[in-house]
């Protein structure tokens, strides 16, 4: 059969190739029609609908609204947390709520599914008969085995199918086809009916599993700023309240045999989890979208909101515990992060074209930097690093884009650029604010060398590597290094600078809207668990609810302990050593390990990883401590972002403004804060009014603000 051969795209006509696929039984050959079709943005239709900040001025006192992730408001009753889809007030006219706002419009053309899979090898390829609009004849284009099979699966056996696949529907032999209709993936994911995410056929009692997940899952509704909550009617409220809700500690254990363990984990392990074009192909897809595993199918939300509810129980027998840490960024609506998190979670995914380490998160990142950077495979995978670094730093006027770079055996690019064909063992979980709402300050030298500025926090002295050890061995090497360096004129001090560095400062107090244990309450563990004169070596261990939060424990269990100079302890990049230094660059929001650099006759550092020193973490080493009558508060945003307060102790008010900074800077007029996707972790708003010229930088953070203040900063130049 003669090969298909590919006519160009109107690009004026903004034309797609859509794949018909004919029907057919199971095993018949595998037959489609190739048509060329505009797809063009829909006219947003004029809605009564209020926006959530507008919606939550209606509601009576005590009760919370939120937005799900299909676009659907849901009510609920902040000290019990029960939940209900219509509004408290029925004056309120439900047209002002209802709805979802991920649907395609029902009379939009052209209609089509779109399918998300797993390419797999083109050895052994079968064929797909394609017949251009009106032919009798087919031709003829390759697909890989995995593709075919799933065709098999979504052929209907007596009607047409309307698919857009990429494999098929873009010229991947043309290069500049490819250029064109990768930026395009965005529309084309939202506007298809829905998004088929194809698992692949069933095998490992996946049926089972598919069942199950989708069980737990229709218990809970997951809103875009993180919260995750009890789907309406689920609970019976009378009875057992919100202490049977899923997510909670008091309820972390499931009754599930070790066989549902081991079909869920076969599941969670499918090669479809870990590539790279899922994340986006996930998270464009709306409310309709469904997961499929041979004809078994489950509703997109539903399964992750399942997968979100197993990260948080105890599940021992489960073998994919870091499988679902892992795909905690495939279950959330990735699109809200910062494109630096983006490209760290591309990092991990694995793809044929490491230029698509950038390009295969590009349509779910920010629309500011997505504009910024030009889709070309024809640039050598170091070029295109070296410009996606530019178009950050730019972007953002932010480096923390340095925290997922350093010093890597057979890396060949400079520490500070990152290798996104590479995948780093150090996850940041948490950010912090080490340098404010500080400006990046960068010259360069060449290409290889970056100067920065930042201010030397302290020199590590010993060290004590976590990384790759058990946990009941990580509890007795923390306990030893306790020992060689609390004393009983430090002891209370030191146990608290301990504790925050094993929390990462994650407590009730200074998170008030998570479920994270008071000060006093870690303390009393940790106590029994570590550090009290009770404990022996037998008896050593972590506390267990730090084991039940991985977020937290990754973060111990993947890093090492530093003891600096002064006695400080922190938590630092697994690759750090004794004589490396901790810097507080301006513009990056935690510090950063640096090394001498070998042979170096300038003084060149390179980047080992980050680190977190408690008393360095909210720029003290740039304003100084924060006040006593001030402490460090968080709450979440509109999209998820814990921000920071500062919460006045005597008055019990909180303000966003650092007590530290004074008065507005001269000329400068400060903007309300509402963040996007394209504001960097910490920023504010304000606007030079001369030049009218709004920056996301505190103008008191300059170099020259704090060098007035007397503050040492020092170049540091990166190789």
């Amino acid at each position: 059969m003669t090969q298909y051969q590919y006519t160009r795209l109107d690009v004026a006509e903004e034309e797609i190739r859509l794949l018909t696929l004919l029907p057919g039984s199971h095993d018949a050959p595998l037959i489609g029609i190739i048509s060329h079709v505009p797809l063009k943005p829909p006219v947003e239709p004029k809605t009564l609908r209020l926006n959530l900040e507008e919606l939550e001025k209606t509601l009576p006192p005590g009760w919370m609204v939120e937005e799900t992730y299909e676009g659907r408001y849901i009510f609920w009753i902040a000290e019990t947390e029960q939940t209900f889809w219509n509004h408290p007030d029925p004056a309120v006219d439900a047209v002002l709520y209802e709805g979802f706002t991920d649907d395609t419009p029902t009379d939009y053309k052209p209609q089509f599914e779109a399918l998300s899979y797993v390419w797999g090898s083109m050895e052994d390829p079968e064929l797909l008969e394609l017949r251009p609009d009106g032919s009798e004849t087919g031709v003829s284009v390759s697909i890989t085995r995995n593709l075919g099979v799933a065709l098999r699966h979504l052929r209907n056996p007596s009607s047409s199918r309307v698919l857009w696949v990429d494999a098929v529907c873009i010229d991947q032999s043309s290069m500049s086809e490819r250029n064109a209709q990768v930026p395009r993936m965005s529309l084309i994911y939202k506007l298809a009916g829905r998004v088929i995410l194809w698992l692949g056929p069933s095998a490992d009692r996946s049926s089972f599993a598919l069942a199950r997940l989708e069980e737990i899952g229709k218990q809970v509704a997951k809103t875009k700023s993180g919260w995750m909550l009890p789907w309406p009617g689920s609970l019976n409220f009378d009875e057992d309240g919100w202490k049977s809700w899923p997510r909670y500690p008091t309820a972390l254990e499931l009754a599930w045999d070790n066989e549902t363990f081991a079909a869920l984990d076969a599941i969670l392990k499918r090669p479809w989890f870990s590539r790279l074009w899922v994340i986006q192909e996930a998270v464009l897809g709306n409310r309709h979208s469904i997961f499929q595993c041979g004809h078994d199918k489950i509703l997109w939300n539903d399964f992750r909101a399942a997968v979100d509810i197993l990260r948080y129980k105890t599940t021992p027998s489960l073998a994919s515990n870091d499988s679902l840490v892992a795909l905690k960024d495939t279950m959330r609506d990735v699109s809200v992060y910062h494109p630096a998190v983006l490209l760290r979670i591309a990092s991990a995914r694995e793809c044929s074209d490491l230029r698509d380490k950038v390009y295969g998160v590009l349509s779910i990142t920010s629309p500011g930097f997505k504009a910024r950077v030009q889709v070309d495979y024809s640039l050598p995978v170091a070029d295109v690093y070296r410009k996606t670094f530019s178009n950050l730093l730019d972007h953002s006027c932010r480096l923390d884009i340095l925290l997922y770079t350093g010093v890597e055996p057979g890396k060949k690019l400079p520490s500070w650029l990152p290798d996104w064909s590479r995948k780093r063992d150090n996850i940041i979980n948490f950010w912090e604010s080490a340098s404010g709402c500080s400006r990046a300050c960068v010259q360069f030298d060449g290409s290889s060398v970056m100067i920065v500025t930042g201010v030397r926090v302290s020199k590590i002295l010993r060290i004590q590597k976590l990384a790759g050890v058990e946990p009941a061995t990580a509890a007795k090497l923390i306990r030893r290094l306790w020992l060689q360096v609390a004393t009983r004129e430090n002891r209370e001090p030191m146990l608290d600078h301990f504790i925050s560095c094993l929390t990462r400062e994650r407590n009730k107090k200074t998170f008030p809207d998570w479920w994270y244990p008071t000060p006093e309450q870690w303390k009393e563990e940790f106590t029994n668990s570590i550090f009290g004169d009770q404990v022996t070596e037998e008896k050593v261990r972590l506390p267990q609810r730090l084991v039940a939060a991985p977020t937290i424990s990754r973060n111990i269990l993947f890093k090492s302990l530093a003891v600096m100079e002064g006695g400080d302890v922190g938590v630092v990049s697994p690759s750090a050593q004794e004589g490396d230094i901790v810097v507080n660059v301006l513009g990056c929001a935690m510090p950063l390990v640096l090394r001498q650099a070998l042979n170096s006759v300038d003084g060149d550092f390179e980047i080992v990883g980050e680190a977190f020193v408690p008393g360095a973490m909210h720029a003290e080493h740039l304003l100084g401590p924060i006040p006593s009558t001030f402490s460090m508060s968080y709450s979440p945003d509109k999209l998820g972002y814990d921000i920071d307060w500062f919460m006045n102790n005597i008055t019990g008010e909180r303000q966003r403004d650092d007590p530290r900074l004074g008065p507005d800077p001269e000329g400068w007029e400060r903007l309300p804060l509402e963040r996007t996707p394209d504001d960097p972790m910490n920023f504010v708003r304000f606007r030079n009014k001369e030049t009218g010229e709004v920056v996301n930088w505190d103008p008191r953070l300059t170099p020259e603000a704090l060098t007035a203040k007397g503050v040492k900063l020092e170049n540091f130049r990166l190789v």
